[in-house]
């Protein structure tokens, strides 16, 4: 629960930033617009620099050839660490009538309880001639 309210206070942080770094843009907003932007929320017909204080830079922009035109695609990924819990882990090994020590066997093998960054596809949004058309999750 803590680490969802860190969450979300520092999701609201980061908006009221984007704010004050695009105020003319925002200070353009209707209040409707203003309450989704401040709330991290979308709505289709928004406008690029919206979705800009709304969501933040996005990692990836690219850009997808379609017949109906160009569409502009920004992803938004996240990274957490993850960590294996630490294990003993016995093997059976020939000739041998007890187990041994995985690590003994292994020793160039990752050590249980390690910990690494996993980066994984968080939002996207996509517009088309600047105007938001699609995004998930919605």
């Amino acid at each position: 629960m803590l680490g969802l309210l860190l969450l979300v206070g520092c999701e609201s942080s980061n908006i009221a930033a984007r704010r004050q770094a695009y105020a003319t843009d925002y200070a353009a907003l209707s209040a409707e617009e203003k309450a989704l932007v401040d709330k991290g929320k979308l709505r289709q017909g928004m406008s690029t620099n919206e979705v800009l204080i709304a969501w933040g830079q996005p990692e990836i922009i690219s850009t997808m050839d379609t017949p109906n035109g160009p569409f502009v695609i920004w992803e938004y990924y996240r990274k957490r660490t993850v960590t294996t819990p630490s294990v003993r882990r016995e093997v059976m090994v020939p000739g041998s009538s007890t187990p041994v020590a995985e690590s003994r066997v292994f020793p160039n093998a990752a050590p249980s309880g390690s910990s690494s960054v996993v980066e994984s596809l968080e939002r996207t949004a996509a517009f088309q001639n600047d105007r938001l058309v699609n995004w998930s999750p919605k």
